[in-house]
């Protein structure tokens, strides 16, 4: 992980916007490959598998416009934030319904973002290990209590037995860690739940 320097605070939001804006230009780019294609191939078979990708792409661009967030320097909603990131998340999670709740909270754009990749991680996690391609639904709350941000997210999947901790969940810690936060799994009588603590201020 960098460490950028303290005197050039925006440094890390330039990095960010520009590898955002590679990324953005990589799923415009696919989209109308897709698009293209579709306009080219009239059996029905072929058609129908195009516009299931080109469903696809759009929906991954919806949750990347969405992981943004609101701009440096700006104070916003998180649950504001996190609500519009579930619903996305949910459009690109097949058989997944996504469900949030949560209570409105001002944080800035940096930690927002930040708590907003790591619901999407998890979320993306219990879609490939919870459900196991079958059909399921997440759950996020978002409140505070005691002076510190807490995020619950709950799946009814199959739950962590015998499970191991993949690349994702690394991530995930890393990011709480980053934002002096801890993420820890509770006990749950049917899935998982994952508690994300996280101070209201740096």
């Amino acid at each position: 992980m960098h460490n950028f320097p303290k005197d050039d605070p925006s440094l890390a939001e330039i990095l960010l916007d520009e590898f955002t804006h590679r990324i953005n230009n990589e799923l415009a780019g696919l989209i109308a490959l897709v698009t293209r294609e579709q306009s080219m191939h009239h059996d029905h078979a072929t058609a129908g598998v195009l516009k299931r990708v080109h469903a696809r792409l759009v929906n991954v661009g919806r949750v990347q416009h969405a992981l943004q967030g609101p701009r440096a320097g700006m104070y916003s909603d998180v649950a504001d934030y996190l609500r519009d990131l579930c619903r996305n998340v949910s459009r690109t999670c097949d058989g997944v319904d996504v469900h949030f709740t949560g209570t409105a909270l001002r944080l800035d754009p940096d930690r927002s973002r930040r708590v907003g990749m790591i619901v999407s991680e998890l979320i993306e996690n219990a879609r490939k290990h919870a459900f196991a391609g079958g059909r399921g639904s997440v759950w996020v709350d978002l409140s505070t209590r005691d002076g510190k941000i807490e995020c619950r997210i709950s799946d009814n999947g199959r739950g962590l037995s015998g499970a191991r901790p993949g690349r994702g969940l690394s991530i995930v810690n890393a990011l709480a860690r980053s934002l002096n936060g801890s993420i820890v799994s509770e006990p749950a009588e049917i899935g998982t739940t994952w508690l994300l603590t996280v101070p209201t201020t740096h």
